[in-house]
């Protein structure tokens, strides 16, 4: 009956729910060398985001469905309640923790061919709306792939970049050239634009990028 409960159970959920017990028991599964010993995080490669997984409109319909999520949340929320709880062991990127998850979903998460520029301040609700009329509209040209998207706060460490962190030139230009790669990588821009964007940092997309796409005849939308 557990188990059964354990598998029919949102992936997501499950996530956030191992952080938790986590959290309570001290760690497990090599988290930590002994609950009484000191914490060892696992040692990760460099990190590469533009080798990761992106994500799917039908992933980020599940994470509004299984946090409940409504008008009041934005990303920086998003990442203080959900993704940096369900990374804070591995510390590593959201779409690392999920795709490693053994009930993760058929659709969640592939090869990201769209890289999602945007401003952190938006209703995460209509960020997610932004998205998905991208998604209808290639639909409607004929491409019936499923998308998969680059949405820098899901891809990029959000262990290793926190707000001020970008004042150390090092942190700064490796996270640049790590988006720079990752927009190469998926080859079309998607710029999400809505009312607003006042009062928050965070609008990702780094102009000399663009510039390269674009005489290369690369699509931007």
């Amino acid at each position: 009956e557990e188990k059964l409960d354990w598998m029919m159970k949102n992936p997501i959920q499950l996530l956030a729910e191992e952080t938790r017990r986590r959290t309570m028991s001290g760690g497990t599964n090599g988290d930590v060398e002994s609950q009484s010993g000191p914490k060892r995080i696992p040692k990760r490669k460099k990190e590469r985001p533009w080798e990761l997984p992106g994500l799917s409109v039908a992933l980020l319909d599940a994470l509004v469905s299984a946090y409940d999520i409504d008008s009041t949340w934005n990303l920086v929320r998003v990442k203080d309640e959900i993704i940096i709880p369900g990374t804070k062991y591995k510390r590593c990127t959201y779409v690392e923790a999920l795709d490693e998850h053994p009930h993760k979903r058929e659709g969640w998460l592939g090869k990201p061919g769209y890289f999602v520029s945007h401003w952190w301040g938006y209703s995460f609700l209509q960020l997610v709306e932004m998205i998905r009329l991208h998604s209808e509209k290639l639909k409607r040209e004929g491409i019936n792939e499923t998308p998969f998207y680059f949405i820098d706060a899901f891809t990029v460490n959000q262990h290793t970049v926190a707000l001020g962190s970008t004042n150390d030139k090092q942190t700064y230009l490796d996270l640049v050239a790590g988006l720079r790669k990752s927009l190469i990588s998926c080859g079309t821009l998607v710029v999400c634009c809505a009312e607003g964007g006042e009062g928050l940092p965070g609008w990702e997309c780094p102009a000399p990028t663009g510039e390269k796409l674009r005489g290369a005849n690369d699509e931007l939308e």
